[in-house]
């Protein structure tokens, strides 16, 4: 999955930089521990969401809003100083919770994406590639980050998210399966 690669190297990233600037183990860890803790926080309120809600426009938005509040962060880079811890771990807790988010709808859209037949082997690559991700982000994060400035890797992760999006809007879903989940999530 394209887009936790890109979140789980910006994150590895992200602590490298502050690690640098402050020299301060306790941050480069509180910031890789942002996604273990909100999966734990947010997750039962995600499948609530996940389950009312079109999982096709959740996929897309939580990308988005990760890409944009990305953007903006850079942007705003220009204008104050982006090594704010403060500014970091509110981006960090905004894009992990629309990775996790993003994690959970795939998970709840393969019987909407696939015939029941192919949902083991679906569900086997998706922990796969979750898995990959998990552990190329930080090998990736450390070569790019001794190669890029943070401000350009952050729009390299931003161009990034954008073609997942775009992925993301290729799949296509089985209407018929979507209104048959969402009525199932009425009772």
């Amino acid at each position: 999955m394209l887009f936790n690669l890109a979140v789980t190297t910006l994150n590895f990233i992200f602590g490298l930089y502050f690690l640098e600037l402050t020299g301060s183990a306790f941050i480069f860890g509180t910031l890789i521990i942002i996604g273990p803790v909100v999966s734990l926080m947010f997750t039962p309120i995600m499948t609530r969401i996940v389950d009312y809600y079109n999982h096709r426009k959740i996929l897309i938005l939580s990308q988005l809003i990760s890409c944009g509040s990305l953007l903006i962060y850079w942007a705003i880079g220009s204008w104050i100083d982006i090594s704010k811890i403060t500014v970091a771990y509110v981006l960090m807790i905004i894009i992990r919770i629309s990775e996790e988010l993003f994690i959970v709808t795939f998970k709840a859209s393969v019987p909407q994406i696939t015939d029941q037949e192919h949902f083991q082997k679906i569900n086997a690559a998706m922990q796969s590639a979750t898995s990959i991700a998990n552990m190329a982000g930080p090998i990736i994060g450390g070569v790019a980050y001794g190669v890029f400035s943070l401000r350009l890797f952050i729009l390299l992760i931003s161009v990034t998210i954008i073609i997942s999006t775009l992925f993301t809007i290729s799949i296509q879903f089985k209407p018929e399966k979507m209104r048959l989940i969402k009525r199932r999530a009425h009772f």
